[in-house]
């Protein structure tokens, strides 16, 4: 097995104690296989399946390549929306689904969901919004996770009131408060937006950003590529 660079095993650490994480570590630090490894280690524990929900994009290129290579012994399933009933009937230790899975899977039984220790939510700000179909399906789905990471080199990337539905959905709102209009209130500020004075748009108030991800600081990992010293200068992915 390829061994974790020195940053990667602080983040498995990290993990080892903790059933829920936040990896906001930069893209390009390598939380693919750190969060396979994890769950590797949880599988061994729990032997319950895991979930991957991942942008299209990344599920083959990322998460099963990184698989192949990382955590060899894992039986891999990569729910392509074409054939996710097959790919889940399918025997294997890691299912790996498309963002839009969320949906489907929300639609399965409960006996259907408790095969599921693990949930992994790869680039999580696909879930920014508590309104969207997506997001109240991974809420259903959610609750059967024993742990849960989720992943994101940038969780509030239009300010930040992004970060309220990733964490309410990691730790049930413990952190940030489980109601989105307090923590906006919190957080921002109304600023009237062009003539009409109903138009409102909320503004972070200086500090927001950090003053949030301070209360998150507990399960979080951040990692910024020019830190991790000991990673080569060019990483080719096939």
């Amino acid at each position: 097995m390829t061994s974790p660079f020195k940053h990667q095993q602080y983040s498995l650490d990290f993990c080892e104690p903790r059933d829920i994480v936040f990896d906001m570590s930069e893209p390009g630090t390598g939380k693919t296989p750190v969060h396979l490894w994890n769950f590797q280690r949880q599988h061994r524990a729990s032997r319950k399946a895991g979930i991957v929900l991942a942008t299209k994009s990344l599920l083959d290129s990322a998460w099963a390549h990184d698989a192949a290579i990382f955590t060899p012994e894992l039986r891999v399933s990569i729910a392509w929306a074409e054939h996710r009933q097959k790919a889940f009937e399918t025997e294997a230790d890691l299912y790996i689904v498309n963002h839009d899975g969320a949906k489907w899977l929300s639609e399965q039984p409960p006996s259907f969901l408790k095969r599921f220790g693990h949930g992994i939510v790869d680039e999580s700000t696909a879930f920014k919004h508590a309104n969207s179909q997506r997001s109240k399906a991974l809420k259903k789905i959610r609750r059967y996770w024993d742990t849960a990471a989720f992943l994101s080199g940038q969780c509030m990337p239009n300010g930040v009131l992004d970060v309220w539905n990733q964490a309410c959905l990691l730790d049930g709102g413990k952190r940030l408060g489980s109601s989105y209009y307090q923590f906006r209130n919190t957080v921002c500020n109304p600023e009237q937006d062009g003539e009409d004075a109903r138009s409102i748009k909320w503004v972070g108030k200086p500090g927001a950003e950090i003053a949030s991800a301070a209360r998150l600081a507990d399960i979080s990992i951040l990692h910024r590529l020019d830190e991790c010293v000991d990673m080569p200068e060019k990483i080719v992915r096939a």
